[in-house]
């Protein structure tokens, strides 16, 4: 499993790499604050099938604060009205780790994990992926962030 933080222009990229999906985020939509966005890549080299669920992940801060990920279903509220919904949230459906994932022997899955806004105070995340079982036996992983702002003038 590999995981990926994405910066605003790296999400744009990510949705620009895919045939027939679209950016699903209007602009002003998150112009008061980005949500912290993971790509994560599972690729099953085992002779079991592996099961995710990513409901369960947790965005956990220094100070222990636990963020869960940001739901289809709370996608679906928010972008239902904004013009060109329908290609949005197809291409969300397409590419959010957002429902139980089961991947067999030999296959591979990538999607997003989309987390509300990190304070400005936050310097050190763990990205706790609790529910990972790999034939049947839970093998959670951690994977630590270090973060780095960058002054903007």
């Amino acid at each position: 499993m590999t995981v990926r933080w994405l910066s605003a222009p790296a999400v744009e990229q990510f949705y620009a790499a895919k045939p027939g999906l679209v950016y699903p985020w209007p602009r002003e939509f998150w112009k008061e604050s980005r949500p912290t966005v993971f790509l994560l890549r599972v690729r099953n080299q085992t002779r079991d099938e592996v099961q995710f669920d990513p409901t369960l992940a947790a965005l956990v801060s220094q100070d222990g604060r636990r963020e869960r990920p940001v739901s289809y279903e709370e996608m679906y509220e928010r972008l239902a009205g904004a013009e060109g919904a329908g290609p949005r949230l197809l291409s969300l459906q397409a590419s959010l780790f957002s429902r139980f994932v089961v991947i067999p022997s030999g296959g591979q899955r990538e999607g997003l994990l989309v987390f509300p806004a990190l304070d400005s105070e936050v310097r050190h995340l763990l990205l706790d992926l609790a529910s990972f079982f790999v034939g049947g036996r839970n093998t959670p992983g951690l994977f630590e962030f270090q973060v780095v702002r960058q002054k903007t003038e």
